[in-house]
């Protein structure tokens, strides 16, 4: 089995992605799911009791990694919370059985799976990684986004999009490495949410494009489409997203990273997103897109 699989912390080097996938086929919210419009912050909030458990919502979700390739579906179906587990990849079928059914399709001599980064505050532990079902298929680079309480899970999101090689700064979303983790208190946190937020509505809802100058630092790098530097941004925001709606779904920080998932309107399509961002000094120092 060619499988990649190791403890990983939430930081990485001056670098981020962005994902992108199609959702005009998603499953319709179940009742009761959170779905927060980007009017507001209510996306920004986790409680203090919530933040204690981050360390043990991580175990569980490497747990559940364990039991997937290890085939210990027993495992499986005691870390997952069929009562309540909503899943919103529309290939995958609700509750645990839809999971056991998935992975029990795989081939796992020949698969390849390497987590690349971790994120994780409070129930949400999300993470970024590199998969290929097998030798003649494309790599893919995927984001997870699990929401985990009480030791299971309870709702699973994912972005898949193939990897087609380096940007044109040479760069890759996979480059990213956790040695130059720097650690930022809560209220650290907290505010880089909030600048990652503020810069999404006033830039896309809000159709002021020229206020995305405040956001960049320098050195910008770029590890998602396009190239490093505040030049590209501003094209990639003129031409590739001229007239979107960005109706932000939840954000993630940990350390100086935030993870931005997020429904967007544009071009005729609509789609899900996710970007990560390395944040300092109260400047956005990189992304991806």
């Amino acid at each position: 089995m060619l499988l990649t699989l190791r403890s990983i912390a939430g930081a990485c080097a001056i670098s981020a992605i962005s994902l992108i996938t199609s959702i005009a086929s998603a499953q319709t919210p179940s009742p009761g799911k959170m779905v927060v419009q980007s009017v507001d912050h209510e996306y920004l909030t986790v409680s203090a009791t919530e933040l204690g458990e981050t360390h043990k919502n991580v175990a569980t979700l490497q747990s559940i990694f364990q039991a997937i390739f290890k085939q210990d579906w027993l495992a499986i179906r005691s870390l997952y919370d069929d009562q309540f587990y909503t899943q919103h990849n529309p290939d995958m079928k609700d509750k645990v059985e839809g999971v056991i059914e998935l992975f029990q399709s795989l081939d796992y001599k020949s698969l390849v799976y390497e987590p690349v980064l971790q994120i994780a505050e409070g129930p949400y532990v999300a993470v970024l990684s590199k998969l290929q079902f097998a030798p003649n298929q494309p790599t893919m680079a995927v984001v997870d986004i699990n929401f985990i309480r009480d030791g299971k899970s309870r709702e699973h999101w994912d972005i898949i999009q193939p990897f087609k090689g380096p940007n044109g700064s040479g760069r890759t979303p996979f480059d990213i490495v956790m040695k130059d983790a720097v650690k930022v208190d809560q209220q650290t946190v907290d505010a880089n949410k909030r600048l990652v937020a503020d810069m999404i509505n006033e830039v896309f809802n809000r159709k002021q494009p020229e206020k995305v100058r405040q956001y960049i630092g320098e050195p910008y790098y770029q590890h998602g489409m396009g190239k490093d530097g505040y030049e590209d941004v501003v094209r990639d925001i003129s031409e590739r997203f001229p007239d979107v709606r960005v109706d932000i779904k939840r954000i993630i920080g940990q350390n100086d990273l935030v993870l931005a998932h997020a429904r967007v309107f544009g071009l005729g399509k609509e789609f899900s997103r996710v970007d990560i961002w390395r944040v300092r000094d109260k400047k956005w120092w990189s992304t991806g897109a």
